[in-house]
């Protein structure tokens, strides 16, 4: 397997590995010895019009095809094994998948509101199902909980630090 632009890299429970290709608009599962798994979404291929897949198109907007990525930057699971996906460069959501791969919803939309983004840029999933999004473009770290249900914004234009810190433990 190759890639484009290996954007994000994360190991999951069963030390999987799983990377976002912003590129390839793909996120690919290999297990720890480097055997591939599974790919989530897909690569542009000769039959794509002029060769390229329109999902690669991050200028104009398109609306989000459900298994279809456009520029995925991250990956997480909740507690059961749902993987959600952060597509954020070109379709400003988080998409959500069983653990049997199959594709359950998406959330999100471009734009400032409380259930919109600018460029969605990594996620987390803490030990209560709370989903953590980092909105890179909108300058701010959303709080949802597990049925996408907002809670709380943390503006970053509101936090301070120093660059003298090493680590928040």
């Amino acid at each position: 397997y190759s890639f484009s632009y290996p954007h994000g890299i994360r190991v999951d429970k069963n030390d999987d590995i799983w990377v976002s290709d912003k590129v390839s608009n793909q996120v690919t599962e290999f297990s720890k010895d480097g055997t591939f798994i599974a790919v989530y979404g897909r690569r542009a291929e000769s039959g794509d019009e002029n060769g390229t897949h329109p999902i690669n198109d991050l200028v104009g907007y398109t609306p989000p095809n459900d298994s279809e990525f456009r520029g995925p930057a991250d990956t997480a699971w909740d507690s059961e094994g749902n993987l959600y996906v952060d597509d954020g460069y070109g379709n400003n959501r988080i998409a959500v998948f069983n653990k049997r791969g199959e594709w359950v919803r998406s959330f999100g939309l471009r734009g400032r509101g409380k259930d919109e983004f600018q460029n969605p840029h990594n996620i987390v999933i803490d030990n209560q199902d709370r989903l953590w999004v980092a909105d890179r473009g909108n300058n701010r770290i959303m709080l949802y909980d597990h049925n996408f249900n907002f809670l709380q914004t943390y503006k970053l234009s509101n936090i301070s630090y120093s660059r003298d810190i090493q680590s928040w433990g």
